[in-house]
């Protein structure tokens, strides 16, 4: 049998009919610290994550809690696909896939502490927020541990669904170098959560032609029957659950040159694993066999050295394990500066550049004595990601209105981490326009309310020449995993998956509702 095991494979995946959920990645919010005016050199308690030395700009003490829910809509209509060639095709032949409609809410929530501890030099602060995190949801059938593979939709190849969930919990310190000039640093325990599901295409793990060795390829599903590329058959489930411990720090300087005038800048370091590397979501790992490998085995004569977990006859059709998925989320530098116009006026400006280049692919790893029955699964699959660095500028005001009332407003440009080439239901993104209403009322004793709205524009998505073709794995295959060959080394870095060309559109709303409590 061909070691396939031997080099990286791919992460497949995504598509059912109806109601979809999507959170779209990169991972990163554009509001990490709510729907309120924020930035490096804003003084508010939620700025103590894009840079914790405003908190030496802020004495007396603060409380802040904001909660957001966003909602994100959109459609996808992936071109349908050639099956004798896996390509899409034009003028409505090939493999019909229709189109999908995404609608999902996702919670963030921000909780940020600030005092000055009655001193004159140190302000010390505390946050606890999800600031990274994406959620996917594309599933068919009730059953969302344990899916049908051969039941998801014709996107299955890049996942059935993702959840990816990080809370971080951040304290944070001040110290003043001069009267108005601050150095903050901050710690962050970073918890995550990773559940990943995905489809697998069997047959190209067999190049065109099946083998004595081999259980399926795209000329045999079984009984007979040629599979061609993405053929319902050759469908293998897979799931991998598992969570994470990891670091961050960052590092920043404010200072008020000018009593009407801010500035800040800021470091924040990757997240860092406590193997010294990126994340590593260990957990559990299961699959369930595509039904052509299931039944070439079988008729084989093909029987597993022990009883299946599954209660099935050998071989086992559902198989279970340990899993583990290893990625990266990104570093970043904020600059900013605030100008206080009049003395209701306040105008912000904010860089940012997040280098999402740090994340090229989510490297899956499966183990244990049950996958390595035959037929074997392989030990690694990747799926490839690509991402790049993106930049981002906002222009923000806010203005007092009234003693009591003060509103808020942002407009936010990024551009795209996602080239269009390797667009994905998995990472929609393109440049993006993100616009911010808010309104802050005080109420009594230093405790206030405040209202935002915030819009994430883009324009639609067409994907004409997808960065993934399944025909790039057979070739590997057909040449012997030759990794000296380019064709290989595609293969490796997981653009063996099917076509994700088609249409992308996206739009999300975020309503947030926040209480502050400040004491100076």
């Amino acid at each position: 049998m061909r070691c396939h095991r031997l080099i990286p494979l791919w992460l497949p995946a995504l598509l059912a009919a109806g109601a979809s959920d999507l959170h779209a990645t990169p991972f990163v919010t554009s509001r990490p610290g709510g729907l309120t005016l924020t930035g490096p050199a804003v003084v508010h308690p939620a700025s103590q994550y894009l840079n914790p030395a405003v908190l030496g700009l802020l004495p007396g003490h603060h409380v802040y809690l904001d909660g957001t829910l966003e909602l994100s809509h959109g459609a996808i209509a992936r071109r349908p696909i050639d099956a004798a060639t896996g390509e899409p095709t034009s003028g409505g032949a090939g493999r019909p896939s229709p189109e999908e409609q995404l609608l999902a809410p996702y919670p963030t929530f921000f909780f940020g502490a600030a005092s000055d501890l009655g001193l004159d030099s140190v302000v010390v602060g505390l946050a606890v927020h999800n600031p990274m995190g994406a959620h996917v949801s594309f599933l068919r059938g009730a059953n969302a541990g344990r899916f049908d593979p051969a039941s998801q939709g014709p996107l299955r190849y890049h996942a059935t669904d993702l959840t990816a969930f990080h809370v971080f919990v951040t304290p944070a310190a001040a110290i003043k170098l001069l009267d108005q000039l601050s150095l903050g640093i901050s710690f962050s325990y970073v918890f995550g959560l990773m559940d990943l599901g995905f489809v697998r295409d069997a047959a190209l793990d067999g190049g065109q032609h099946r083998q004595a060795s081999e259980y399926t390829a795209l000329d045999d599903c079984g009984g007979g029957r040629a599979c061609g590329y993405e053929a319902d058959a050759a469908a293998e489930g897979v799931r991998v659950r598992g969570t994470s411990n990891a670091v961050a720090f960052s590092v920043g300087l404010a200072a008020r040159p000018h009593r009407r005038l801010t500035l800040g800048a800021a470091y924040h370091s990757p997240v860092i694993g406590l193997s010294g590397q990126g994340l590593s979501a260990r957990g559990s790992a299961w699959i369930r066999r595509a039904t052509s490998t299931y039944d070439n085995a079988r008729s084989g004569g093909l029987a597993a050295p022990r009883a299946c977990t599954d209660g099935s006859s050998p071989p086992c059709r559902e198989l279970e394990g340990r899993g583990t998925v290893n990625y990266a989320l990104p570093d970043m530098v904020t600059l900013g500066g605030t100008l206080q116009a009049t003395r209701s006026l306040l105008l912000a400006l904010q860089l940012r550049w997040i280098n999402y280049s740090r994340h090229d692919q989510l490297d899956v790893r499966l183990t244990g004595a049950e996958l390595r029955h035959e037929p074997e699964v392989p030990e690694r699959v990747v799926h490839y990601r690509g991402f790049r660095g993106v930049f981002a500028a906002e222009v923000g005001a806010s203005y007092r209105a009234t003693a009591r009332l003060e509103l808020q407003g942002g407009v936010l440009v990024e551009s795209a981490a996602v080239p269009s080439e390797l667009v994905t239901p998995l990472a929609i993104d393109a440049f993006k326009v993100d616009l911010l209403l808010a309104a802050r009322l005080r109420l009594w004793a230093g405790l206030s309310v405040q209202l935002g709205y915030n819009l994430v524009a883009m324009p639609p998505i067409d994907v004409d020449r997808s960065a993934f073709r399944p025909a790039i794995m057979v070739e590997c295959v057909d040449r012997g995993l030759d990794m000296d060959l380019e064709v290989c080394q595609a293969a490796s870095r997981g653009q063996g998956l099917p076509s994700a060309a088609g249409r992308y559109q996206l739009l999300q709303h975020r309503l947030g509702l926040g209480l502050a409590y400040d004491v100076d």
